[in-house]
């Protein structure tokens, strides 16, 4: 149980006798945050998906990223019952160090929007993508997930 200290401001574990301070709290989730301990592939994929949404070519469909892990059959989002992939969900994988595909990617499979990708050079936006992929041992396929 955790209680929090009325004059204090301290958060008291009864259980281990654990006590903190809400200022060394709210400290540590700053560094942490700071240092995103993120396993190179969900830093590779942090980096892929905010420069495709910023450069709003992804195709708007839920299922237009999809990850096929390693050594399994399943694929995310693309596989049933799996919500779209969103920048939220990267952004706390990068966040907090670890998404429950950590390390497991394969192949991310991008499916991008052909009427707006056509402003951008995509031959020279795919090449920075895939060296992006290349550093964090998988691979990206400009193209939709058949399965």
């Amino acid at each position: 149980m955790v209680a929090v200290g009325t004059g204090g401001n301290k958060i008291n574990d009864n259980s281990n006798e654990f006590e903190i301070t809400l200022n060394e709290l709210e400290d540590r989730i700053k560094e942490q945050e700071l240092d995103l301990k993120e396993s190179k592939q969900v830093r590779a994929l942090y980096i892929i998906m905010h420069a495709l949404d910023s450069k709003g070519i992804l195709s708007d469909d839920p299922y237009s990223v999809c990850i096929e892990r390693e050594g399994r059959k399943s694929v995310y989002p693309c596989g049933r019952g799996y919500p779209g992939l969103d920048l939220n969900q990267v952004d706390g994988a990068a966040k907090s160090g670890n998404f429950w595909f950590s390390d497991g990617i394969k192949i991310l499979w991008l499916e991008v929007d052909k009427e707006r990708s056509k402003d951008f050079n995509m031959k020279l936006e795919a090449l920075k993508i895939r060296k992006v992929a290349e550093g964090a041992c998988f691979s990206v396929e400009f193209d939709r997930y058949m399965g």
